[in-house]
């Protein structure tokens, strides 16, 4: 909308009321202030009343909650927004209270936002935590009882366990079997030693004993020599898988 604005107007008619809104207005000066005193008396000559009920005895009024009378029956009220709201307001020429108003409002919508923020942190991790608690549920469930039954398995490993340890004992038939092959086992290898010389690779077949054997390969040996009774002699027999004897 254009509104043309004469070079020259009238005075102003003076309010009807004198608790008229005209009166609470001041125009500052300028080339279009006698305009603007005239358009405030003709749209604007509203009696400020303090209550509702002191609009029957005007023409045209305003209440200090924002209620306008138009005429005898018409009122109007926009509850849109509080009449106490700088933000809102438009008339002045000091905005300091507007430009707090503002500030402030904008202080309110940060501390929002913050907050806004932390809580959807807050409600990412639970959801984070959902998940993870998801997924151990999902693998526990494939799990049977015979898996997870601790009772059961320290039971059989108990039973194992004192089965092995029957085997290995010194009554057990292992052990009264190990001792007589282990002997044999050496006498072959020592006479494989007197015919052939060192015992690298004479007996045939692998040593059973290995494990045994590189087990006390940090012992010392000892060598079994017999002396010569005629022109030859015997080389000494050493034996390096057997344990350390006295000549």
């Amino acid at each position: 909308m254009i509104e043309a604005v004469p070079h020259s107007v009238d005075e102003p008619r003076r309010p009807k009321d004198a608790r008229s809104l005209v009166h609470r207005l001041a125009v500052s000066d300028g080339p279009l202030a006698s305009y603007v005193r005239k358009r405030i008396a003709t749209e604007f000559d509203y009696a400020c009343v303090s209550h509702p009920d002191e609009l029957d005895d005007v023409e045209r009024g305003v209440t200090i909650g924002g209620l306008v009378k138009r005429n005898s029956r018409r009122y109007e009220k926009d509850d849109r927004h509080d009449v106490g709201d700088a933000t809102r307001w438009v008339l002045g020429g000091d905005t300091e209270a507007r430009l707090e108003a503002l500030l402030e409002r904008r202080r309110e919508a940060k501390a929002a936002m913050e907050e806004a923020a932390s809580r959807d942190a807050e409600a990412d991790s639970l959801r984070q935590n959902a998940v993870t608690r998801r997924d151990v549920f999902t693998r526990v469930s494939a799990f049977t009882w015979d898996q997870v039954d601790l009772a059961s398995a320290a039971a059989v490993t108990k039973a194992r366990r004192d089965e092995l340890r029957a085997l290995t004992s010194r009554s057990g038939t292992l052990r009264d079997v190990r001792g007589p092959l282990r002997l044999h086992f050496d006498l072959e290898e020592a006479i494989c030693a007197l015919e052939w010389g060192p015992p690298q690779g004479c007996v045939d077949g692998e040593d059973p004993f290995a494990d045994e054997t590189r087990s006390r390969s940090s012992s010392p040996t000892c060598a079994v020599s017999s002396k010569a009774t005629g022109p030859t002699s015997r080389p000494p027999v050493r034996s390096s898988a057997s344990p350390c004897c006295s000549a």
